[in-house]
């Protein structure tokens, strides 16, 4: 049985994606540690999730990478049940 954690958010804070998926982490209360990632050193947990190596680059609870900050934005708003996009 694979093992949960706590999903993390690899950021910069030069980013403003970065900041923009982090403020909607937080609006919709998805629990994500926000991990401060140096894009310049090729780090490997950045660079193990995410191809591109670019931040934001959300790392799920089940281990799962999901990169660019429009597709992390629909994740969020799918787990939260719409929590960030209105209806209509």
């Amino acid at each position: 049985m694979m093992e949960r954690h706590r999903m993390k958010i690899l950021y910069s804070p030069a980013s403003p994606y970065s900041n923009k998926v982090r403020m909607a982490a937080h609006h919709a209360g998805i629990a994500a540690e926000s991990v401060l990632t140096e894009t310049n050193s090729n780090p490997p947990q950045l660079i193990d999730n995410n191809p591109l190596g670019k931040i934001p680059t959300l790392i799920t609870a089940d281990g799962l990478a999901i990169y660019d900050s429009r597709a992390i934005m629909h994740f969020i708003d799918r787990e939260t049940g719409g929590k960030l996009y209105p209806k209509n």
